[in-house]
């Protein structure tokens, strides 16, 4: 179910050679490949599959993970406890849904487009 159209909101990436990426999972590519990196003004599109986070946790549909507040997001970079370059940067996002079970105000987008 989706609760929110369209919102500004901020995302966690990591900085690598100037170029931002994801923490985790890679997207698939034209390719046919999986890369982390994420482009700057273009709308990407997540790969929606049902994911579990750990045995016996519940399935959820999966998104691009984002935070509609710029402090939350920042608070909850600073729980990273990480040896890679992290920052936050500012998103348009669409077709949100809230993230189940998430330890922060977290959600999930169907669309993405990072303009910082």
């Amino acid at each position: 179910m989706t609760y929110q159209v369209d919102a500004e909101c901020y995302r966690i990436v990591e900085v690598k050679n100037g170029q931002y990426h994801t923490l985790f999972h890679g997207m698939p590519t034209e390719e046919g490949r999986r890369s982390r990196r994420l482009p700057l003004n273009e709308w990407l599109i997540a790969e929606e599959k049902m994911v579990s986070y750990g045995k016996g946790s519940p399935e959820m549909l999966s998104g691009f993970n984002v935070i509609l507040c710029k402090s939350e997001c920042e608070a909850y970079l600073a729980r990273f406890k990480d040896y890679r370059k992290l920052k936050v940067v500012k998103c348009l996002a669409q077709e949100l849904r809230p993230k189940p079970r998430a330890n922060a105000e977290v959600w999930l987008a169907r669309k993405l487009m990072i303009v910082e």
